[in-house]
C-alpha cells in the first residue's frame, strides 16, 4: 500500500482548518438553548389578550427579534418587581420594557429599544381656557393621573395636587366627564387606552382627536428589551443584529404604528 507522505498530511490538514474557519465565520449554528423572556402587565407594551394570549407592542418587537435572530425563547408574565430581579440574578434571561437609568446600566446588555418614553398633560381640545406656559401654571387646575406611576409621584414631588386613579381609562373618563381638567401620562399609553375605550363605548366615543397636549412634563428617555449582562456576549450580539435589521427594513417602525 503507498503511504501518505508527511508533507501531504499536513497540507490536507492545513486545508481542511482553514476551510472549516472559513465556514464557521460565514456560517453561525443557530443555538440550541432557550432565552427566558420576562415581562409585566403593561399595556400597551405587554399585556395578555383574552384570545390571543400574550400581546403588545414589547412582545410583538421582542418576538420579532428572536424570531429572526433563529432564538428559541419561553416567555412568562411576573409581577414587576419579580421580572426585574429575575432579569438581574439569572443568565439568559431577557426583560421588556426596561427604562434606562445609572443603576441599570452594568447590569444588562441593552439590546434595542421599544419605544421613545414621553410624559406629558393632556387637555380637552375644547377647552381653549387652559393655558400651560410653565410648571407653575399647571397647579391652578384638577389633574387626574395614575396611583403609582412615576411621572404622577414626581408632579407630586414639584409640589403639584393630584387626584389619583387605579387605571388608565379611569383617568380619562375624569377627564371626559369634566372631574379633571388635565391628565398626565405617557403619551403613547394615552393613545392606546383612547383607542380601547372608544373600542368599549360605541355611543359616546372619545378618542386621540377630542385632546391635546398642554404641556411637555419630561422626554428623553426610553424603554428598552435587555439581556441578563452575564449571558455570553455572541448572544446579545445576534440578537442586536437582527434588531438593527429589523430597523432598517421597516419592520419596528410597522409594529409601533399599530399601538399609536
Amino acid at each position: 500500500m503507498k503511504q501518505i507522505r508527511p508533507k501531504c498530511i499536513i497540507a490536507m490538514a492545513a486545508f481542511l482548518f482553514f476551510f472549516t474557519q472559513a465556514y464557521a465565520e460565514t456560517e453561525s449554528p443557530l443555538p440550541s438553548y432557550s432565552l427566558s423572556v420576562v415581562t409585566a402587565d403593561f399595556p400597551p407594551f405587554s399585556f395578555e389578550g383574552e384570545q390571543m394570549g400574550h400581546q403588545g407592542l414589547g412582545y410583538e418587537i421582542v418576538k420579532a427579534v428572536l424570531e429572526k435572530s433563529g432564538q428559541p425563547f419561553s416567555i412568562q408574565r411576573l409581577p414587576w418587581k419579580r421580572a426585574l430581579e429575575t432579569a438581574k440574578n439569572e443568565p439568559y434571561t431577557l426583560l421588556f420594557p426596561c427604562a434606562r437609568s445609572k443603576e441599570r446600566e452594568p447590569l444588562f446588555h441593552w439590546i434595542g429599544e421599544i419605544s421613545k418614553r414621553s410624559i406629558s398633560f393632556f387637555k380637552l381640545k375644547e377647552r381653549k381656557d387652559i393655558k400651560i406656559n410653565n410648571l407653575d401654571d399647571l397647579f391652578q387646575y384638577k389633574v387626574a393621573a395614575v396611583r403609582g406611576y412615576k411621572a404622577t409621584t414626581h408632579f407630586i414631588e414639584d409640589g403639584g395636587k393630584v387626584t389619583q386613579a387605579t387605571t388608565d381609562e379611569q383617568v380619562l373618563k375624569m377627564l371626559q366627564s369634566g372631574r379633571a381638567d388635565l391628565i398626565l401620562n405617557e403619551d403613547l399609553v394615552v393613545a392606546w387606552s383612547l383607542k380601547q375605550l372608544s373600542l368599549e363605548t360605541e355611543s359616546n366615543k372619545f378618542t386621540f382627536s377630542d385632546i391635546e397636549k398642554a404641556f411637555q412634563y419630561e422626554e428623553g428617555s426610553s424603554r428598552f428589551f435587555v439581556l441578563n449582562i452575564k449571558t455570553p456576549k455572541n448572544i446579545a450580539d445576534r440578537l442586536e443584529d437582527a434588531y438593527r435589521d429589523l430597523v432598517e427594513n421597516g419592520e419596528i417602525k410597522k409594529i409601533v404604528s399599530h399601538y399609536r
